[in-house]
């Protein structure tokens, strides 16, 4: 029996697999697993699914989880590279995937200086603090950090919703703290003139394309009726201003 990956690319992706958002021809959705390891996360609250196979029954698999461990994570491949296995390393995006698997178990020493809008700061337990901490916004507002309690070991930030340039000060230094817009927002994929008008409320709209007019339609560009009317009320101009001229009189 095959099995495939539950793959939906315009659905709600775990953070490793957002290279993939919005990507219908990747294969993820088409490759088939002929065997796989099968586990039981019931017990272990703290691992998170990655990537789940097709339900079986009321039963979905997890294909990818992901935990962490120390100041690093562990991901977990159920499956194999290997033919027997599976037919993933044939599929275009396999080497994006596991480029994605191991950035996403990599945190290198300043990760927690680069954030997305909606995340909270938290400071590692090694950063040398000779004050407490404080925490500016983009607008040098201050933002409220948490004190360390019983069961959380070092200050934390509320929610950073503004996108921009944070400012910590640690008392002895300040270090400037990335929170980037989400990813939703910095798609820049092209989208269609189709879509263009209907996220515009289905207004009248014509669409240019890319290309550049042809040599006739630039030459004609900007004729129309407007220099032969002006050359027109100049003329009727000039035959007043000889009229007056020759006809007018001069009274002292």
């Amino acid at each position: 029996k095959a099995y495939e990956f539950d793959f939906k690319p315009n659905g709600n992706l775990d953070p490793i697999l957002h290279a993939f958002a919005g990507e219908e021809n990747s294969g993820l959705n088409t490759a088939q697993v002929f065997s796989y390891w099968q586990i039981d996360l019931s017990a272990n609250k703290t691992v998170r699914r990655v990537w789940d196979y097709q339900p079986d029954g009321d039963r979905a698999d997890p294909a990818i989880t992901a935990h962490d461990l120390g100041g690093g994570r562990v991901i977990f491949f159920s499956t194999s590279a290997n033919a027997d296995w599976t037919t993933l390393p044939a599929k275009p995006a396999y080497v994006t995937l596991m480029h994605e698997l191991i950035a996403g178990a990599i945190r290198t020493s300043d990760s927690w200086m680069n954030l997305s809008a909606g995340e909270a700061l938290k400071l590692p337990a090694t950063l040398q603090l000779a004050a407490p901490p404080t925490l500016k916004d983009p607008s040098q507002r201050d933002v409220p950090m948490r004190p360390p309690t019983g069961d959380r070991a070092t200050y934390r930030s509320t929610i950073l919703t503004q996108p921009g340039v944070y400012h910590l000060s640690t008392g002895a230094r300040t270090i400037p703290i990335a929170v980037n817009v989400p990813i939703g927002s910095a798609d820049v994929r092209p989208v269609s003139a189709d879509e263009i008008r209907k996220a515009l409320g289905n207004i009248n709209i014509d669409m240019l394309g890319d290309a550049l007019p042809p040599a006739d339609a630039v030459a004609t560009a900007g004729t129309g009726y407007g220099w032969s009317i002006m050359m027109v009320v100049l003329v009727f101009l000039g035959i007043e201003c000889l009229a007056a001229f020759r006809f007018g009189r001069y009274r002292r």
